[in-house]
């Protein structure tokens, strides 16, 4: 057994039973790189280091919610996002194909 195998079975172990990547975490990454975005093309240092923090927030966050352990607390979390977000992403997919 090679070493990359052995790494990619330890990861495994490790992240059995751990919650992974959601649709909410997704959105979240989203949100992080379009904030980081908007936040560099902003040339007020306080405005930027704002959103810096609320991008480095968000980080924490990601990574929180795919190692959580608490699989029905995160899955009712994603449920909540999915029955807000479902409705807009309904409206813009309908109003792209027309």
């Amino acid at each position: 057994m090679g070493f990359m195998n052995k790494v990619r079975d330890a990861l495994a172990r490790f992240l059995y039973g751990r919650n992974g990547i959601d649709q909410l975490c997704w959105a979240m990454v989203i949100a992080e790189l379009a904030l980081s975005l908007i936040g560099g093309l902003i040339p007020v240092a306080a405005v930027r280091r704002i959103f810096s923090i609320v991008t480095t927030v968000l980080t924490v966050l990601v990574f929180w919610r795919v190692l959580s352990k608490d699989l029905y607390r995160r899955r009712e979390e994603n449920a909540r996002f999915l029955r807000w977000w479902g409705p807009i992403a309904q409206r813009l997919r309908g109003g792209a194909a027309r």
